[in-house]
Parts: C-alpha cells; sequence; structure tokens
C-alpha cells in the first residue's frame, strides 16, 4: 500500500475557478521526465517499459481518464464512479497519465476522438477534425498504429506545455485551438510519438532527440502531405530560429547545446530546449539527403518493427541505420562520409546546412526587399 501528496511534483489539483467552465475541479499528472516517481514506486527511467492496469475513482459527475483502453466503468455506493483502464503495450513511467473533470467526449472518426470540457467540446472538435488524415499519413510513412484509439483531451490552461503524448491520451493546451488550425500540427506531432517514443523509447533522458528529433522530422512528414512541401519547409526555417535562440540562452560551447549532453549529476529537464527538436530533426534531413528518401522511410518501417517495445540509444540507432542502408545498396563511399560525431557531439549550431529553398520564402523575400528599399 501506498499513497502520495498533493505535494507531489506530478499529481496537479485545480480548483473550479482554475477549469474552462469554472463549475468542478480537475485533476491531471505530467511525469516527463523525473516526475512519475512522484506519483507511484516504479523504477523512473525510460529504459525500463511495463503494461500496466488501473483504476480512478472520481465524485460524480466527474469523468475520469487514464492513458490506455477504457475497460469499464462502476457506479459505487458513495456518490462516485471508477473507471478501468490497461495498457497492453509496455511502456516507461513517463507515460502513464491520469486526468478527472467535467470531460464530455466527441468523435472525429473511427477510433479517434476529442475529450474536453461540454463548453469547449465543439470548438475543440472542429480545430482538430483532421486528425483522421494525419494517422492516414503517419500510417503510411511509419506502418501500423499499434495502440487501438487515438484520442485527445484538452486541458485547462495551467497545463504547461503545448502536448504531451501519452499513449491513447494525448494531453494538449486549449492554446492550440485558434479558430484557424494554425497550431494543430502540434497534434500531429503528439500522435507521431505512438511510434517515435512511445512504441520505441530513448533509454536514457541523453538521447531524448531520438523521441524528440526524429519525431519532428517524422512531423514535417506529415504535414507536408498535409499542406505541401512548402509549408512544412517553412517549419523547418522557423525551427532554425530557435535553434539560434538556445545557442544564445546556453552558449555556443554548452554540452547543452549537443544532441547527446552530458547529464551526469544534472536534473534532466536542466537542458530541455528546442535543440534536441530541431538540430535532431535537422540531422535527420541531412541523413535522408545522403541516403535517399525511399531508403529513409523504409529504414523507418523496419526501424520501428525492430525495436518496438524496446527502449535504444543513439549506438543503438547508427549501427541499425548503418545495416539497413548497407542491405538497401546504400555505397560504403556514402555511409563513410556521413557526420555522425560532428551532429551528435559537437556544441553549437548545425555541422551542416541543409537547404529548404521554398516558394513561400521566396515570395516573402520579395516582400522583404521591397520593404527594405522602401518600395
Amino acid at each position: 500500500d501506498y499513497e502520495t501528496t498533493k505535494e507531489g511534483s506530478s499529481a496537479q489539483f485545480l480548483e473550479k475557478e482554475q477549469s474552462i467552465g469554472k463549475e468542478h475541479p480537475f485533476f491531471f499528472t505530467q511525469s516527463e521526465m523525473t516526475y512519475g516517481r512522484d506519483l507511484l514506486p516504479s523504477q523512473d527511467t525510460p529504459a525500463v517499459k511495463f503494461p500496466f492496469y488501473l483504476g480512478i475513482k472520481v465524485m460524480k459527475p466527474l469523468r475520469g481518464m487514464i492513458s490506455g483502453l477504457c475497460e469499464k466503468e462502476e457506479i459505487n455506493d458513495d456518490n462516485t464512479t471508477t473507471f478501468y483502464y490497461y495498457q497492453k503495450i509496455p511502456v516507461p513511467n513517463y507515460l502513464i497519465a491520469l486526468a478527472a473533470g467535467n470531460i464530455a467526449e466527441k468523435s472525429v472518426g473511427e477510433n479517434i476522438s476529442v475529450f474536453t470540457e461540454p463548453s469547449y467540446l465543439d470548438e475543440a472538435a472542429n480545430e482538430f477534425e483532421d486528425m483522421p488524415k494525419f494517422l492516414e499519413y503517419a500510417k503510411e510513412y511509419m506502418g501500423e498504429y499499434e495502440w487501438g484509439q487515438y484520442n485527445v483531451l484538452v486541458l485547462p490552461h495551467s497545463f504547461p506545455y503545448s502536448g504531451m503524448e501519452n499513449p491513447c491520451l494525448t494531453f494538449c493546451s486549449p492554446c492550440l485551438i485558434n479558430g484557424d488550425k494554425s497550431l494543430v500540427d502540434l497534434i500531429a506531432h503528439e500522435m507521431i510519438h505512438s511510434w517515435s517514443g512511445n512504441l520505441v523509447t530513448n533509454e536514457n533522458w541523453r538521447d531524448f532527440w531520438l523521441n524528440e528529433g526524429i519525431t519532428k522530422f517524422l512531423q514535417r512528414k506529415v504535414i507536408a502531405k498535409w499542406r505541401g512541401d512548402s509549408y512544412a519547409k517553412m517549419d523547418y526555417i522557423l525551427g532554425l530560429s530557435y535553434i539560434k535562440k538556445y545557442l544564445e540562452v546556453f552558449g555556443e560551447n554548452s554540452t547543452y547545446t549537443t544532441l547527446r549532453p552530458d547529464l551526469d549529476g544534472k536534473l534532466p529537464d536542466a537542458f530541455f530546449s528546442n535543440i534536441p527538436y530541431e538540430k535532431g530533426s535537422n540531422f535527420m534531413y541531412y541523413l535522408e539527403h545522403q541516403v535517399g528518401e525511399n531508403v529513409t522511410k523504409e529504414f523507418f518501417q523496419s526501424y520501428f518493427q525492430h525495436f518496438k517495445y524496446k527502449s535504444v540509444d543513439f549506438f543503438d540507432f547508427k549501427n541499425y541505420f548503418i545495416e539497413f542502408c548497407k542491405n538497401n545498396a546504400v555505397s560504403d563511399d556514402i555511409l563513410n562520409s556521413l557526420k555522425w560525431d560532428e551532429w551528435v557531439f559537437q556544441p553549437g549550431d548545425c555541422p551542416v546546412p541543409n537547404n529548404f529553398s521554398n516558394e513561400y520564402n521566396d515570395q516573402l523575400q520579395l516582400v522583404f526587399d521591397k520593404f527594405i528599399n522602401g518600395s
């Protein structure tokens, strides 16, 4: 038997005034990177994965949700309801997520739903109506979706991130909902974590880029299918500005600007930034343009099957990538020329600049030049 307290970092209890509808209190957890130990006794490392079966007991009329598939709900004599969930696919403890509140559901596709407070439901569902397209595009590139359902829970504004990839139940901020779908590629990002990060997980937080950089790269593949290649390349260009920002924050020679930082004696949250996302996705873009788009697509389909349910480190990824390319007619000259160490261990900016030329950027440059010339 054990219990945790409200003082733990993972469990967040909101008063009703902090909810969207302001009628009922709200509860959610956030355990990435090292707060799962505050929620339940477990080995708090992404190297350890396990299935789980959990119940969440809440007062009526609230609904309890967990990052798995709902098996049943029981009405209790004390004016409460217990919701039981199972997750058969092994996950690290940071992907155990719970929430409770006045939560309603609206389906937007087969086994795809949006959940949030009733007053916000239609607005959220309209914003995320393209999720079935995202899932089809993702499956086309990466293979079968193994988790059964894909649901999104829009939390109150106190949720501290734009999104969190809890399996079967992505948590997201209401700040994504603008009415124009301008920020919904974040949902594509969290969805792709169903493969990159959840199915195959970084073994330690030093290799966080294996979760986030690969996911960002694959997110832009889905977005290119949805809105076109130029849109995806503009997103890369925006990402380069984030790299420059964090080079200023950390310093260009900081270990935190490498893809494999030194975390000895450090909390992983200390190095959290856009570097693993953007430098990591640029690295994948570089690799793709060395070995070819078809080889890269086939590699990821093979990679997610080969390592599914497991946790991997950088060397697992590198060795499997090289082996796969050799078996798919990529020459030794190309493989020997790949700048692994410069990209992964060297601090600072991307060692090889990628070319993201596109029609949108050309149009913007014309407007910019006219503005500078006073015309």
